[in-house]
């Protein structure tokens, strides 16, 4: 049986042959690749068998355990002691997540009315109020209103802060426009 040349097309190479009788070309390689893609097939079914005998020992168990009989649960007595009990920190929980969802809403009804920050005038000159959105940083205002952000520290010395990376959201800034 003859082989076409996988390089110049010749149609009258020999299947044993280690070279192309009309450019030369080495077969060598081509012979490995050959040999790794019967391997890679093998695997493939090799994979496969073991991917599905795995599928069936899954199910297997499955079954098992779904028709294992399971006990029902062991039902508890509740003293009207700790249903008292239970109800009082209900009411405390509820009375909690009312106070934080009232303080969530007054953050919110804040950082909505802030979102245009507003420049006004003082005696010293003009100022912007800038309300810290999340992802700011010192760095990051700064920037925004100076072109630069080594005015980071002068911000936070405005402000009274005693760390200037250490903002959340929310906070009021004066930004001074000297």
């Amino acid at each position: 049986m003859s082989l076409s040349c996988p390089l110049c097309k010749a149609n009258d190479v020999s299947e044993d042959a280690s070279s192309c009788s009309s450019c030369g070309s080495d077969f060598s390689v081509f012979k490995h690749l050959k040999v790794i893609e019967k391997n890679r097939n093998t695997r493939k079914l090799t994979n496969l068998t073991l991917g599905s005998m795995l599928v069936l020992a899954l199910v297997g168990l499955g079954f098992t355990y779904m028709s294992a009989e399971v006990p029902p649960p062991k039902q508890e007595s509740i003293t009207v002691d700790e249903k008292d009990l239970m109800e009082q920190r209900l009411a405390m929980k509820d009375a909690q997540i009312t106070e934080l969802t009232a303080k969530l809403d007054e953050l919110t009804a804040t950082l909505n009315s802030a979102k245009d920050d507003t420049e006004e005038s003082d005696y010293k000159g003009n100022f912007t109020v800038h309300i810290v959105q999340k992802g700011e940083s010192m760095w990051g205002i700064s920037k925004t209103y100076h072109g630069h952000g080594f005015k980071h520290e002068d911000i936070a010395g405005h402000n009274e802060l005693d760390n200037s990376h250490s903002i959340n959201v929310g906070d009021t800034l004066i930004i001074r426009h000297d």
